[in-house]
């Protein structure tokens, strides 16, 4: 999971040195780590993440919004729409159709195998 998140936050244009790329893949890898995680509260999520990187729940919720909200704005808009969707709107929406949508090729790789 962590290298095909890797590579969708690239092709949409995200700055990889960016704290909250960093805590997206976090976030990615532990919605896979467990089924239960994507029904969780996206604070518990933070909460998680800050306590693995030795931060705050705060900092976390904060790098990650930047980051979205830079590749929104700035980043390659065919593949935003295609991890993101065109509509997607806050961190909570957009961290769990990025994983949707990770999970999506994840199968169609497998199907075609």
């Amino acid at each position: 999971m962590e290298k095909r998140v890797i590579n969708a936050l690239i092709s949409m244009g995200a700055p990889m040195k960016a704290k909250g790329a960093k805590y997206i893949v976090d976030a990615m890898v532990v919605y896979d780590s467990s089924e239960n995680w994507t029904n969780v509260k996206t604070m518990a999520l933070y909460e998680e993440i800050a306590k693995n990187n030795k931060t705050t729940l705060i900092r976390v919720e904060r790098n990650i919004r930047h980051v979205f909200l830079g590749l929104v704005t700035k980043g390659n808009i065919e593949a935003v729409e295609r991890y993101l969707g065109k509509n997607s709107r806050g961190n909570t929406n957009r961290l769990a159709t990025l994983y949707i949508r990770l999970k999506q090729e994840e199968n169609n790789e497998r199907s075609i195998d």
